[in-house]
């Protein structure tokens, strides 16, 4: 039996997977929040890395159910039931990326290249709904791939959204890092990070055309892709691309200025079903029928 190292994150499963051609992947993800700690590719960190025994940084990585994002004053209505939820984003008076965090996945299947994990979010007064979630992390030869089963186990409808919270090494200058967003839409907010509109993408968002990042600071959803993929062409002359199914129709793109033990800038690349708020004004809200199952996909190639 596997016995696995244990830190603040929770339990950690090491993955690994050399390809055909001798490339070496390796990645460890943890049990609280399902988290992605590291990601590397013949010892170059993809995603920026936090140790074993750091409480994960601003959601690094994690998957964040049964909501992406923010929900405005904490309180969403559904079907009837108004539930109010304990606000985490204190200044802007919202509840930032539900529950997920706080939570310890179960280990059902551990191989060298792929971990399973899952958890039923219990039935609370914050969320008085049951889904379980199920996350397959496996390595092969194309990169990383994040496989999610979604069930409705309770008696009721349920709203449900899902994202995720990758931060990505610019392996070098922020400034210089190519940013390639084939995206039509931008979502516009107000001073509390809330959406207010959908429009089509301005120059200062427009990375439709592989441009440098420069000095343009991202806390932003996009939608309308041309393609489900985002490139990050990095100074080291190594290539990110993120990609998933039409199943995530809206993407957040958030540039840090720093991050883990080491400080680094860099930038949150998110698949999500729904953009923020979306649990009070029904934007892409999925509503999750007893015993329903939805399977969603995302990935991370590198070069």
């Amino acid at each position: 039996m596997t016995t696995f190292q244990r830190g603040l994150a929770g339990l950690q499963f090491p993955l690994t997977h050399t390809t055909t051609s001798g490339v070496k992947h390796e990645a460890t993800i943890v049990s609280i929040g399902a988290s992605l700690r590291e990601y590397k590719v013949d010892g170059v960190d993809v995603v920026i890395p936090y140790a074993a025994d750091e409480f994960t940084p601003v959601f690094s990585g994690i998957v964040l159910f049964p909501w992406p994002n923010r929900l405005e004053d904490g309180l969403f209505e559904f079907e009837g039931t108004t539930v109010q939820v304990p606000i985490n984003e204190i200044d802007n008076n919202n509840q930032l990326h539900s529950f997920s965090e706080n939570y310890e996945f179960e280990c059902l299947d551990y191989q060298e290249n792929l971990v399973t994990l899952a958890l039923t979010l219990p039935y609370t007064r914050f969320y008085p709904y049951e889904i379980r979630v199920v996350i397959t992390y496996s390595l092969d030869d194309e990169g990383l791939k994040v496989h999610t089963k979604a069930q409705n186990v309770g008696k009721s409808n349920a709203p449900f959204g899902l994202g995720w919270h990758p931060v990505f090494s610019y392996g070098g200058s922020r400034e210089e890092a190519i940013l390639t967003l084939p995206s039509e839409t931008h979502v516009t907010v107000n001073d509390r990070m809330l959406p207010t509109g959908e429009v089509p993408v301005e120059p200062y968002y427009d990375f439709r055309t592989a441009r440098a990042i420069g000095d343009t600071n991202l806390d932003d959803a996009f939608l309308d892709f041309t393609t489900h993929e985002v490139t990050l062409e990095r100074i080291d002359n190594h290539t990110t691309t993120v990609y998933s199914g039409e199943e995530y129709p809206a993407w957040q793109l958030c540039t840090i200025d720093g991050i883990g033990s080491k400080n680094e800038k860099g930038i949150f690349i998110e698949p999500c079903t729904c953009y923020a708020n979306a649990f009070k004004t029904g934007r892409f809200l999925i509503a999750l029928k007893p015993s329903e199952t939805r399977e969603f996909n995302w990935g991370i190639k590198f070069k």
